[in-house]
């Protein structure tokens, strides 16, 4: 009977938190918007807040990672005028500030990559590969976002490889997906062969095959390295959180460090049982 009990608060628990999640991903899309049309209209400017009214893109696009970019390194002029017509545009850097002070909250409670880390713990583990101890990630992921950067360069914004930028993009997937989930397989015409190899990659390979099924966001992930820098250079100033050991019941077993998902942890020191 007790065990009867536990699982269902469990289970509300869990039901609860989709629900919430689903919200905050929808709900704030739709909130910011609204906000953000009344303030501008409030300030008297109409045209930016006639646009807001008349033209709302899809979430994936609002919440693109390389027009910003594109935007900040190539184009200031257009960030500034393309982030009023459109907030969420904004909402990448807005993520990145939280992962200086906090750490990259939105890759761990958020994301809908994240998914496939649950769906790997269904797999048996003889099924499942690892590469902790085996690859570097660092030296993967940012080499890959700076090849991101580098490819969204003004210099090939009429050429087709400015699309690989579009196959990375998880937003992309997981709304083609859900489109065709509930009947509308128009976006799959959207899908390139460089974005169903991604999918792939992202879903099955270094998914639920992978252990800890993190693999794309440790390796392919431009915006998971963005906020991953932020909270590198950010751990090292004094008021921003950082991970801490409770060194009185730390037996120094590794256990953390092997079953970390994103292969993030390493026992820096030994003698004073300190995480990098």
């Amino acid at each position: 009977m007790k065990r009867k009990i536990i699982w269902r608060k469990h289970l509300a628990k869990r039901v609860g938190f989709l629900l919430l999640g689903t919200a905050m991903f929808t709900g704030s899309y739709g909130l910011v918007m609204t906000g953000m049309t009344h303030l501008l209209l409030a300030v008297e400017a109409k045209r930016f807040g006639s646009a807001l009214v008349n033209s709302v893109p899809t979430i994936h696009r609002a919440m693109c990672l390389r027009m910003p970019i594109d935007w900040a390194i190539y184009r200031p002029e257009f960030f500034v005028s393309r982030t009023f017509g459109n907030p969420l545009y904004a909402l990448i850097f807005i993520l990145i500030a939280i992962s200086f002070f906090v750490g990259p909250l939105f890759c761990g409670w958020l994301c809908p990559a994240g998914l496939t880390e649950h769906l790997s713990r269904l797999m048996p583990s003889r099924l499942k590969f690892s590469l902790a101890d085996k690859v570097d990630p660092a030296p993967l992921r940012y080499g890959f976002l700076i090849g991101y950067i580098f490819v969204a360069a003004p210099m090939f914004r009429r050429t087709p490889i400015r699309s690989i930028c579009c196959s990375y993009c998880n937003w992309t997937w997981t709304e083609h997906v859900w489109e065709a989930v509930f009947g509308d397989f128009h976006g799959f015409i959207a899908w390139t062969s460089a974005g169903l190899i991604t999918f792939l990659l992202w879903f099955l390979i270094l998914g639920i095959f992978m252990k800890g099924g993190r693999g794309f966001c440790i390796f392919l992930c431009p915006a998971g390295a963005l906020m991953n820098l932020a909270h590198f250079l950010g751990k090292h100033i004094p008021f921003t959180w950082r991970l801490k050991v409770e060194k009185e019941k730390c037996t120094l077993c590794g256990l953390c460090v092997r079953e970390c998902p994103t292969l993030a942890l390493n026992i820096a020191s030994k003698s004073e049982k300190t995480l990098t």
